[in-house]
Parts: C-alpha cells; structure tokens; sequence
C-alpha cells in the first residue's frame, strides 16, 4: 500500500516546532523550521542534522 507524504504521520516534536515538512521517497520528512536565530547559530558555529534517511539496507539470506 502507498501512501502519499500528506497522509503520513508528521513527527510531532518537529510539528511543534513549526516545521514545514515536505516528501521525500514516499516519507513526510521536516524540511526547515523558519526561526532565523537558529539558522544563523548553525551557521556561525555548529549543528547535527540527521541524513539517516538516505542511507540503504542490504539484507540477504537463504531463499525459502
């Protein structure tokens, strides 16, 4: 079953931090949160930013 972006859960802390959120391979991920200040603290000194979404699994096994 496919869903599109708009029917997925949005993750409710990013949600609560105002997140504008858009799809990407078939998931509703946060694409910015809009506050200026925390832009520009990245910006000027550090931050995380999470990219395990673009990562791939490989499983293999015996073929039943």
């Amino acid at each position: 079953m496919h869903q599109s972006p708009t029917t997925l859960t949005r993750p409710p802390l990013h949600a609560a931090l105002g997140a504008r959120f858009t799809g990407f391979a078939g998931w509703s991920v946060p694409l910015r949160h809009g506050e200026a200040a925390a832009h520009r603290a990245v910006r000027e000194r550090a931050g995380l930013f999470d990219l395990g979404h673009l990562g791939q699994t490989g499983l293999r096994g015996p073929k039943r």
